[in-house]
C-alpha cells in the first residue's frame, strides 16, 4: 500500500499532467474556433457591407444581380456559392448550380435573421467538402433570405490529422483521471479510520467557511445590484432629459433664426422662445417626476388641439415635410397631457425628417372604445422589420441621434394603459400609432367615459 505521503504526491503529478493535456486540447480547439471564426467574419462584413445595395438592385433589375452584387462584395480566396431562399425556405435562384450541405435554419436562427443579423453555422460536411454556411434576411423582401455557402478546403485538407490528434488527447485525459482516481481512492488495509474521520470533519468545516464566504459574496452582489439599479434609473433620466433638451433648443434656435431673417417677425418669435423655455422647465419637472415614481398628472383635455399645437409649433420650428391636421371632430380625452404632447412632438419629428423636404406628414385621432389613438403617418422611406425589432432605448440609426425619441413614446404610452404600434404604409412610407386608456370614472359616468365627450373643454 502506497504511504499518505507519497500518494499525495503521485496524486498531484498525474493532476499537473492532467492540466497540462486539458490546456494541449483546450489550444487545438481554439485553432479550430479561431478559423472558422475569421472566415465567418469575413463572409459576415460582406453581407452587411452589401445587403442594402443587393435588396435594391433585387427590386430594379432582378435576383441575379441581386446574388451578384452579394458575391462581389465576398472575400475572393475562398469559392463562395449564393443561393436566394423564399419564405418557406425552398431555393428559388442558386449561382452556380450545384448540390450543397443540406441544412434548415433553427427557430432561434431564423429569430436572429429577421432581427437583421447574419447566422452562421458550420462547417457542414457537403459533396465538395466542408462548407461553412451563412444566411442574412433581405431589406424589405418579405422574407426572402441569401445562403452562402462557403468552402474551407484548408480545413478539408488538415481534418484527418486534426481528429487524430484530438482524439489522443481525449485519451490521455481519461488515463490520467482513472490513475488520479486509482491513487486517491483508500486501500481496503488501511487502518486510518480515525484519520478519515478527522478529514471528514475537517471538510465538513471547510464547506461551512466557503457557506459563509459565499453568504457574504452573494450579498455583496444583492448590494451591487441595487447600486447599479439606482445608477441606471440616473442614466435614463439624464439621458431622457438630454434629448428633451436638444429637440426644445432646436425649436429655440429655429424661432431665434426668424427673428433674425424677419425683424418684423422678432416679438412674436420672442414670444414663441419664451413659451418654449417655459414648456422645456415643465419638460425637467414632469420627467423626473415621470422617471422617479411613474405617476400621472391627470387631466382633461381636447385631443385635436394637442394635434394643432404640436403640427404649428413643428412647422414653425425647423424646415420639412408639410404637416396635414385633420381633418376630425374635437375630441376629449383623459391622460397626461404634458407627456402625451411631447410624445406626439416625437413622433411628428420623427415623420417629417423621414419625408424630408417635399414630403407630407398627416396626423388623424379617434376613439376605439376606451382607447383614444393619435397616429401620425408620412411618406418617407419607412422603417425595415429588422430595425423595428431592435427598437430599445440609445439604438438608433440617424448620425448623432440618442435612440430615446420612439422608445420615449412607447414609455408613455404604457403608462396611460396603451402602446405604440408601427405600420407599414402603402406605397411607402410608416404609420404610427400611439394608443392610450382616455377614459377616467367621474360622477355621472357609469362607465368611465366622461360625460359629453363629444364637446370641446369649457
Amino acid at each position: 500500500m502506497l504511504r499518505p505521503a507519497l500518494r499525495v504526491s503521485l496524486a498531484l503529478a498525474l493532476l499537473a499532467l492532467a492540466v497540462l493535456e486539458a490546456q494541449s486540447l483546450q489550444a487545438q480547439l481554439g485553432v479550430l474556433g479561431e478559423r472558422r471564426a475569421a472566415m465567418a467574419e469575413k463572409v459576415r462584413q460582406g453581407l452587411l457591407s452589401a445587403r442594402g445595395a443587393a435588396s435594391r438592385l433585387r427590386r430594379n433589375a432582378g435576383p441575379v444581380a441581386c446574388l451578384d452584387e452579394l458575391r462581389r462584395w465576398l472575400p475572393s480566396v475562398e469559392r463562395h456559392d449564393l443561393e436566394l431562399l423564399g419564405p418557406d425556405l425552398r431555393v428559388l435562384l442558386a449561382r452556380p448550380e450545384g448540390p450543397r450541405p443540406a441544412h434548415v435554419p433553427t427557430a432561434f436562427q431564423q429569430r436572429a435573421l429577421a432581427r437583421g443579423e447574419v447566422v452562421t453555422v458550420g462547417p457542414l460536411a457537403g459533396p465538395e467538402g466542408p462548407r461553412l454556411l451563412s444566411y442574412v434576411a433581405l431589406d424589405g423582401s418579405e422574407g426572402l433570405l441569401v445562403r452562402v455557402s462557403s468552402a474551407v478546403p484548408d480545413m478539408a485538407a488538415q481534418a484527418p490529422g486534426q481528429r487524430l490528434e484530438l482524439g489522443r488527447h481525449v485519451a490521455s485525459l481519461a488515463v490520467l483521471f482513472l490513475g488520479l482516481l486509482l491513487v486517491l481512492l483508500p486501500g481496503r488495509a488501511d487502518a486510518a479510520s480515525e484519520r478519515r474521520s478527522d478529514a471528514y470533519e475537517e471538510a465538513m468545516a471547510r464547506l461551512g467557511r466557503q457557506g459563509e464566504e459565499r453568504s457574504r459574496e452573494l450579498e455583496r452582489l444583492r448590494e451591487s445590484v441595487a447600486d447599479r439599479e439606482v445608477m441606471a434609473r440616473a442614466g435614463e433620466l439624464s439621458a431622457g432629459m438630454a434629448h428633451e433638451l436638444r429637440n426644445g433648443l432646436g425649436t429655440i434656435l429655429g424661432y431665434a433664426r426668424l427673428a433674425q431673417q424677419d425683424p418684423a417677425a422678432a416679438h412674436d418669435a420672442a414670444e414663441r422662445i419664451r413659451d418654449e423655455c417655459a414648456a422645456l422647465e415643465r419638460v425637467i419637472k414632469r420627467f423626473a417626476e415621470f422617471v422617479k415614481d411613474e405617476r400621472l398628472d391627470v387631466s382633461r383635455f381636447d385631443l385635436r388641439r394637442l394635434a394643432e399645437r404640436v403640427a404649428a409649433r413643428e412647422a414653425q420650428a425647423r424646415p420639412g415635410a408639410g404637416v396635414d391636421v385633420g381633418p376630425g371632430p374635437e375630441l376629449l380625452a383623459w391622460g397626461d397631457e404634458d407627456l402625451l404632447e411631447r410624445a406626439l412632438e416625437n413622433l411628428v419629428r420623427n415623420a417629417r425628417e423621414a419625408a424630408g423636404p417635399g414630403g407630407h406628414v398627416a396626423v388623424r385621432w379617434r376613439r376605439e372604445g376606451a382607447q383614444a389613438l393619435l397616429i401620425v403617418e408620412d411618406d418617407g422611406p419607412g422603417l425595415p422589420q429588422a430595425t423595428r425589432a431592435q427598437l430599445r432605448p440609445f439604438f438608433t440609426t440617424k448620425p448623432g441621434g440618442l435612440g430615446l425619441g420612439l422608445p420615449l413614446v412607447a414609455k408613455v404610452a404604457a403608462l396611460h394603459g396603451g402602446g405604440l404600434e408601427l405600420l407599414d404604409r402603402k406605397p411607402t412610407g410608416l404609420v404610427a400609432i400611439l394608443g392610450f386608456r382616455a377614459s377616467r370614472a367621474t360622477e355621472g359616468s357609469a362607465d368611465g367615459v366622461p360625460p359629453d365627450s363629444s364637446q370641446p373643454p369649457s
